[in-house]
């Protein structure tokens, strides 16, 4: 069988509750769901940093950040797939982009708000196709409101269109890695998606019953969610080349790079923090396109970033990095085991560190030392008690310590 095509979407701060196929859910992602219904839905999986760029390099090194820092080499994931006859493309946001990952092209805007005097690839497109002025001082001092221009303009709409002409262009087999800024701060989609929400028939996202959310409101949390909807019509403009050049060997990847917390508050020192960092670092996450795969699953195994470059590794017949910091998902996929982490690890933008599992979550200072055990069930408020050293958590604790022990000893 010949190797599979890659793609690889990413998106910035998008929340896990923020997809059509999700219970819960008060968005509509009709191109996502209809990915996740030929695909798996990883519903515990996890960022390993709060810090966009750190969290990037975790998807094409497979290592934890601390790790890459201090890795002498390091076996980049496009670079092994360019090795092995792959063509390589990325094409985003210029954050998520690290220069050694070695990609053969790539096309790269700045996210709304944070271009530098010079220009990326999406300012010299827009003065190639004489966009009006508005256009790039949109894009560069963007306000939290309806954007003021066409979507076509958009960011988002852009980095669409020139994956569609990479697919046009390109051999098989290749990796494509696409990277939304959106749908993160400042929120300003561009119309129909701005008026597709009515404010006052929308809840707070799952998973912030202990925060006080005081920078969300109903207004914004409707563009919040025009953001989700738009990015999603543009991963259709993806797939819809896909079909109509025929390609059915292709793995398709969605994640983001981290979750989302919409500003909320702490009301206290205790589980508040942690709950803001649980929606920060709980991400979605779906992979369809394997062979043999099982189809419209939710999985409640961890999952985390540094697993999708060891999964894509095994699926093309290309061997792991033996340093790699990550576990191959494909026996998992396929149904022909469950492949369990025995912790998810991720870093606080503190410098603390959270190891976690279904149920509870350790927090470790710098030096790996536990400050505090929190439970994820119980009643309301129940996690804002610390349990480190309580008998009746102890083995949970326990696992958690070993769990550290085994994976971080590299990085304290």
């Amino acid at each position: 069988m010949a190797r599979p095509n890659i793609i690889q979407i990413v998106a910035d701060e998008h929340h896990r509750e923020a997809l059509g196929c999700v219970a819960s859910s008060q968005v509509s992602t009709p191109y996502l769901d209809g990915i996740s219904k030929h695909g798996m839905v990883f519903e515990q999986a996890s960022t390993h940093s709060l810090d966009s760029y750190s969290a990037s390099m975790s998807l094409f090194s497979g290592r934890f950040p601390r790790a890459e820092e201090k890795a002498v080499t390091t076996q980049w994931l496009p670079k092994r797939l360019k090795k092995a006859g792959y063509s390589t493309a990325y094409i985003g946001t210029a954050s998520g982009c690290p220069a050694k990952a070695g990609f053969d092209q790539t096309q790269l805007v700045h996210a709304p708000g944070t271009s530098p005097d010079e220009d990326d690839d999406y300012c010299a497109w827009l003065r190639e196709r004489k966009a009006p002025a508005s256009v790039l001082k949109s894009h560069r001092e963007p306000k939290e409101a309806p954007a003021p221009v066409s979507q076509e303009w958009n960011e988002c709409t852009w980095i669409a269109t020139q994956a569609v002409r990479f697919l046009k262009a390109t051999h098989e087999p290749f990796y494509l890695t696409v990277h939304f800024p959106q749908p993160m701060l400042p929120y300003s989609p561009p119309q129909p998606w701005a008026s597709q929400y009515k404010a006052d028939e929308l809840n707070v996202l799952a998973g912030m019953a202990d925060v006080e959310p005081t920078k969300i409101g109903q207004k914004r949390l409707a563009w919040y969610l025009g953001l989700v909807s738009h990015v999603d019509s543009q991963i259709g403009r993806v797939l819809g080349m896909l079909s109509a050049q025929g390609q059915t060997n292709t793995i398709m990847v969605y994640t983001a790079n981290q979750g989302h917390a919409f500003g909320a508050q702490p009301k206290d020192g205790g589980i508040s923090a942690l709950a803001v960092h649980e929606a920060q670092s709980r991400i979605p996450l779906v992979i369809s396109g394997v062979h043999k795969q099982r189809r419209g699953v939710q999985s409640q195994v961890l999952a985390q970033h540094t697993d999708i470059p060891t999964t894509l590794l095994e699926m093309v017949g290309l061997k792991a990095d033996p340093e790699s910091d990550g576990l191959s998902l494909v026996g998992h996929l396929r149904g022909e085991k469950r492949v369990v982490h025995r912790g998810a690890y991720s870093e606080m933008l503190s410098g603390s560190m959270v190891m976690r599992n279904q149920e509870y979550s350790l927090v470790l200072n710098g030096d790996g030392e536990a400050e505090a055990l929190y439970a994820h069930h119980g009643a309301r408020g129940a996690l804002a008690r610390n349990l480190l050293g309580a008998p009746k958590h102890i083995k949970a604790q326990a696992q958690l310590m070993r769990a550290t022990k085994q994976r971080l000893s590299a990085l304290i």
